[in-house]
């Protein structure tokens, strides 16, 4: 009597190259899915500072004068600004700085998680560092 062997089912090999690959896959999905988030909330991040930069120079047109902080624009327009990441420590900061001239400028700035570039970008004081900042005039 001959005994033929069963072949049937994958090898242990087989099996750990499909998981390997599986792995890695799922790495790929999550590194995109969580960069695709951080770029939505700098999305939102963009639009608070220009919905505040739009407060700031109506607050400009109304009092003839600079806001001296974000609490005095806020109360005034009563805006509700929060970061969209809540556990984070990143937070929209407001400044005015002297131009060499002596003529006064607003700046306002956030911390971004993937945009770093700013269109006009400008010094914003207090030791706050702003990868993406809005210059006022």
């Amino acid at each position: 009597m001959i005994f033929k062997k069963k072949t049937s089912g994958f090898s242990l090999i087989e099996l750990l190259v499909v998981i390997g690959i599986l792995s890695l896959l799922a790495t790929v999905v999550f590194a995109r899915v969580s960069q695709t988030r951080g770029k939505t909330r700098d999305t939102v991040r963009v639009e608070d500072l220009k919905t505040l930069d739009q407060a700031v120079q109506s607050f400009i047109v109304e009092n003839g004068k600079l806001p001296a902080n974000t609490t005095e624009i806020v109360t005034f327009f009563n805006i509700n600004l929060k970061d969209p990441l809540a556990s984070s420590r990143r937070s929209y900061i407001y400044g005015v700085t002297t131009n060499p001239d002596g003529t006064k400028y607003y700046c306002l700035g956030a911390r971004m998680e993937v945009r770093s570039m700013s269109p006009r970008p400008c010094e914003i004081s207090q030791g706050y560092t702003a990868n993406y900042t809005i210059k006022g005039p």
